[in-house]
């Protein structure tokens, strides 16, 4: 074989096969930037949940202070002992006296909720009934008086009153839509 020709082949196979590799390097190189780009935006979003969290902190705090006054207001069970303690205590430290107390509860309009009527009678100046019925409306337990009578007795000043508590029941109803 010539000599040229021989040089010529070994050049051309060289060309040929540093062209294959490159081909494959490049193949590699543009399979590997892709991954990069998809690991820099995974980072990105990362990053961005990561700073985030501070705000998402601040506002689960707010969420929990919500609930928790809501869970107040409407308690998951009657705990209506300790609602007559409370009232009888309040009615007490506004210098009022308990002469009957009587409770019924029913269904609220609201799913998922219970009333609790509770009729009072008390005897008192109006003053003092007024800073009871402030210590209603300050409450952390929802209560709503929906009707006040007051006469003037031999004894005093009788006052009735008509309260309504509510609480969420153990195994609330479904809303439409699927959600309790």
């Amino acid at each position: 074989m010539n000599r040229t020709l021989m040089f010529a082949l070994a050049a051309l196979l060289a060309i040929a096969g540093n062209a294959t590799i490159a081909r494959t390097a490049w193949q590699q190189h543009t399979i590997l930037q892709t991954q990069a780009d998809d690991a820099r935006t995974q980072l990105d979003t990362a990053q961005g949940k990561i700073d985030a969290l501070p705000a998402l902190r601040i506002q689960a705090k707010a969420d929990q202070a919500k609930l928790d006054h809501i869970t107040a207001a409407f308690p998951a069970e009657e705990n209506l002992g300790v609602l007559i303690a409370r009232i009888e205590q309040a009615a007490q430290d506004h210098h009022l006296s308990f002469t009957q107390l009587n409770r019924t509860t029913q269904a609220s309009p609201v799913p998922g909720f219970t009333e609790v009527h509770l009729a009072l009678n008390l005897t008192g100046s109006y003053p003092h009934l007024y800073h009871l019925l402030t210590w209603t409306h300050d409450e952390k337990r929802l209560l709503s008086v929906t009707d006040i009578t007051s006469t003037s007795t031999e004894q005093g000043l009788t006052h009735s009153l008509q309260v309504i508590g509510y609480t969420r029941n153990p195994n609330p109803t479904p809303l439409p839509g699927g959600t309790p």
